[in-house]
């Protein structure tokens, strides 16, 4: 069996003590996860062995990952040569092969969209093989640019006192990077006053003097894209942004 495919077992011996007859439903589908980029068009496989009778059944369900697996509807269902597609992806879902009773039940997915992120489970049935019906889990990511970051902070601060500037994606898969910087500044900041955390994008400025005043820009990025924006900083003496 091919490395990084998970076949779901179906107990043969045990059952064939207590049945006498029958056949196993295997279903093999990807352990790893399945990644696609926002937009463009996924398969998601799944395979099996069984002896495909008139009481075949296949049926696709979705867990959107931004939920628990307990909030799984039903996507796709085949059965007595009639598919199937009650879902609200029902457009851009297809079977690879139709009629699925050749031993492939994999599904494609097009115009993926950031929604379709989550767990779709492929399930077969074929009474009589009675060993239990073959179900496999699909983990599926979306790949997408980070959403155009917001950037937040005080306007103004007195002099002496930190400052911490942030900036957060919506969106962004793998997570974003996050970078700042000081848009056309006029006099160097010291690198020991400032402290930046890449995978969180805060900025903290510590024991501000004027010279920190300025604009500043914060670059979230991934290797699909990036997205800025900017946040204003006043340091005075007063501390009342005059």
């Amino acid at each position: 069996m091919a490395q990084g495919l998970v076949v779901f077992s179906c107990l043969f011996l045990a059952f064939i003590s207590l049945w006498g007859h029958g056949a196993c439903v295997e279903v093999t589908v990807p352990s790893d996860p399945v990644m696609q980029q926002k937009g463009l068009s996924a398969e998601l496989p799944c395979h099996y062995k069984t002896s495909v009778d008139k009481n075949f059944a296949l049926e696709w369900t979705f867990a959107p990952a931004s939920t628990s697996t307990d909030n799984t509807k039903q996507i796709l269902y085949f059965a007595n040569n009639v598919l199937y597609k009650p879902g609200s992806q029902s457009e851009r879902l297809s079977l690879l092969h139709d009629p699925p009773t050749l031993g492939d039940a994999s599904l494609r997915l097009d115009n993926v969209r950031a929604s379709d992120a989550g767990t779709y489970t492929c399930e077969v049935n074929d009474p009589p093989d009675f060993y239990g019906a073959g179900t496999g889990s699909i983990h599926f990511v979306v790949l997408m640019p980070p959403s155009s970051p917001v950037c937040k902070g005080a306007a103004y601060a007195p002099v002496g006192s930190d400052a911490t500037l942030t900036c957060c994606s919506s969106e962004g898969v793998p997570a974003p990077v996050y970078s700042w910087t000081r848009v056309d500044p006029k006099t160097p900041l010291l690198l020991s006053n400032m402290v930046q955390n890449e995978q969180t994008g805060s900025l903290q400025l510590t024991n501000l003097s004027q010279v920190f005043s300025g604009t500043y820009q914060c670059v979230a990025s991934n290797e699909y894209g990036q997205g800025s924006c900017q946040v204003s900083l006043h340091v005075s003496a007063q501390g009342n942004g005059e």
